[in-house]
Formats: C-alpha cells, structure tokens, sequence
C-alpha cells in the first residue's frame, strides 16, 4: 500500500508537520507529494488543500481520494472556505480532521464518513526535573493575534494568583512580544519567540503549561491538543480548557506543590505517547487500509 500525502506547506506550518511530514517516514509506503510522483500511490491524502482538478484525476483513476480537513469550524464560517470545503467532500471517499467538535460538524454538514486522527508530536530528549528551588514558571503558547482571547479569559486568575505566590509567566508566541503585560507582587512576564528548533528546549525550563481555549458561538471549542501534548512530551503539567473545571484551584495546587508537579509531569508523558508520530500513523494507515478494502 502507498499513501502520497499532499500538505498545504512545510515542517515550518504546524498542521502540515502534524498531520504529513511527521507522519510519513514512519511507514513504508507513505511518502509526501514530489512532482507526479503520486500517480504511483494507492491513496491520496489532500490536507487542507483545494485541489479538485487533481482529486478528480486521480478519483478515475482508481486512487483513493482523503480529505483531511483541520480547522473545518474556522475554514468553514470564518475563511470562506465553505464551498472549497464541499468541493473537496464530494470528491472524497471519506474525511479526517482532528478533534471530534469538528468531526461532528463534518458528518453533519458534508455526509461523508469522517475520522478523528490526532496530530503527531514528536518526543522530546529534554524532561522537567521539578524541584522546590527556585521561582515557578508558567507558560503560555500560542499566536500572537489570539492573544485576548485565549490567555485573556484566564488573565484574571493568573493575575490573582500573583499575591499568593511569585511566578514567572513565559509568554512563547510568534513575535515574542508580551502586549505590554504586567503582574503585581514581583512577578515577571516574559516574552520568547517561538522555533521550532527550540521550543522543546524552553518548555523543559518550565513547570506549568497553560492552554486556555476561545470557545465558539456554537458553545464547543473547536480545538485539539497539541500544546498540551507538546508540554506533556517535556513532563511538564498543562492546564487545558474543556478539562479543568476551576482554573484558580488546579494552577494554584501547582504552584504550591512541587511533587504534585512532578506527579502530574509524569503522567502526562505516558498520556502524551499516544500522540507519537508512529502511534499517529498507524491510525492513518488502519483507516486508509479499511478504505482501500471497501473500494474493491
């Protein structure tokens, strides 16, 4: 079996690296788009890209046709991708996307089968050794432009925790510009820019991540995991949205107990092998195998 994946980019763009060139060399026979060099797969996988005329092309041909489409409750309301979106899904044997808000959407809007395939996280040679010494610090990744409505929703909670205990907040997005932040009672707010290259090694100097979610009109959040399980790969805790039910209760049990930090690192390395690039492709090549058996 020969899978061509076609991303929308490069390592440099987080859903292509997630979903196609940390996926392929973990099984031979999946290969990414060089040239015509799909022709020769058995099924191809479109991620996040539009294109019909090849879809169709390779649809008469025999191939397989997978649309991978991420983001879909962005794509679809808010980037005027809707009839691209539609395009794509009547071609299409079947959909795959990354959480299960979206997933739903999907089979409701598009009435084609559609699979939930997280996104691969590769693991991290660097691991939090949390101690008591020292200052904890927090640490929130993301773009810079969703900035207010994501660290914003907890921003109260952060900046009352300040007067029980000193922290550091890391602010890691793509400019590492920190917005002017500030917190009482000696508490630094720092800004990083965010690499690909490093953004292990900055992870593992922290103690707590944090990954607030906007939620959408429709009450869900739309979103998948993959900060959480990139500071789950360093052993570093991560407070997320949608799992916490009081954010001032599980950030402050953090920061008062190193142990618990520990603990709670520990578990989130195991939880997060799931998302290994190896674990991920074996879901792609299960599902796209079945597909190839219900085509003959």
């Amino acid at each position: 079996m020969k899978v061509c994946f076609l991303p929308i980019g490069n390592t440099e763009r987080a859903s292509s690296r997630y979903r196609a060139h940390w996926i392929h060399p973990e099984i031979n026979g999946f290969y990414v788009r060089k040239d015509q060099n799909w022709k020769k797969a058995n099924a191809l996988v479109f991620q996040r890209t539009y294109h019909t005329r090849l879809a169709r092309k390779a649809q008469k041909m025999g191939k397989l046709i997978v649309f991978d489409q991420t983001d879909f409750y962005w794509y679809w309301h808010e980037l005027g991708k809707k009839q691209a979106i539609i395009d794509m899904a009547k071609i299409a044997h079947c959909l795959t996307t990354s959480n299960e808000d979206d997933a739903s959407d999907m089979r409701r809007l598009l009435h084609k089968r559609t699979y939930v395939i997280p996104g691969a996280q590769k693991k991290s040679s660097k691991i939090r050794k949390h101690t008591d010494v020292g200052v904890p610090t927090i640490c929130w990744i993301g773009r810079e432009n969703r900035m207010d409505k994501t660290l914003g929703s907890v921003w109260p909670v952060i900046h009352a925790l300040a007067a029980w205990k000193r922290f550091r907040l890391l602010i890691v997005n793509d400019t590492g510009d920190t917005h002017g932040l500030t917190l009482p009672f000696g508490c630094e707010v720092l800004g990083k820019k965010w690499r690909l290259d490093t953004v292990y090694s900055v992870i593992s100097e922290c103690d707590i991540g944090i990954c607030p979610q906007e939620k959408l009109p429709d009450g869900k959040y739309h979103k998948d995991c993959n900060t959480a399980v990139t500071f789950g790969m360093c052993g570093v805790p991560c407070v997320t949205s949608g799992i916490t039910e009081n954010w001032h209760v599980d950030l402050r049990k953090l920061l008062f107990d190193w142990r618990f930090r520990q603990r709670q690192g520990q578990k989130a390395i195991g939880w997060a092998q799931d998302y290994m690039p190896h674990e991920v492709a074996r879901q792609w090549y299960k599902i796209i195998a079945k597909e190839l058996e219900e085509m003959k």
